[in-house]
């Protein structure tokens, strides 16, 4: 599996465990991942963020984790062990099934003639190297074949669709984790700041 995938693919694992923490957690908690190594010690409400954080870092390049390896997840509760015999910490438990690869279409940049983007059913990577140091892509749109839009971001009017968003180290690559699932045979075209790319298939 290629590094784009996989890192499209983490992005949205990261993403769902966070929301699943969100749903269930409103005291401390500690999360377990692979073989049940912690991940983080996470308190209130801001928990979700921080073991969606933890939860990237420890799937990280060193750890010679893939996405084909799948992945199990355990929410516990320490607090429900006190005055109890069995360990009866367990809240919440999530497991995701490994895979090779995602389905992906590209899209072609009409002045350059090279990729401007590649999106999955569950997110995106966007070409960014077009940018001037110290600037950001402020829209990004999914444009369908019955004439809708998906605005996944767009500075100008405040709108974020997307769950997770991370450039790379150099900045010519962003990562975007979308909000909802997407029918990558529906979408014809990709709106990134100005430029509209079709999709190549």
């Amino acid at each position: 599996m290629n590094e784009r995938r996989t890192g499209v693919l983490l992005a949205a694992l990261g993403g769902l465990a966070g929301l699943l923490l969100g749903a269930v957690l409103w005291g401390p908690l500690l999360g377990e991942g692979g073989a049940g190594q912690p991940l983080v010690q996470a308190l209130g409400q801001g928990g979700a963020g921080v073991v969606l954080l933890a939860l990237c870092a420890a799937l990280g390049a060193e750890t010679g984790w893939k996405a084909s390896d799948g992945l199990r997840i355990r929410f516990l509760d320490l607090r429900r062990n006190q005055g109890s015999e069995k360990d009866v910490s367990l809240v919440a438990e999530l497991e995701l099934p490994g895979v090779d690869s995602l389905p992906a279409v590209t899209a072609v940049n009409p002045k350059t003639g090279g990729t401007a983007a590649c999106f999955s059913t569950i997110g995106m990577l966007v070409d960014t190297s077009y940018l001037e140091d110290g600037d950001s892509v402020r829209y990004v749109a999914l444009e369908y074949a019955d004439g809708s839009t998906y605005v996944v971001q767009d500075d100008a009017g405040n709108v974020d669709n997307a769950e997770y968003g991370l450039y790379n180290m150099d900045g010519t690559q962003l990562r975007l984790c979308f909000n909802r699932l997407v029918d990558p045979a529906q979408v014809v075209s990709v709106a990134v700041d100005g430029a509209v790319c079709a999709a190549n298939r």
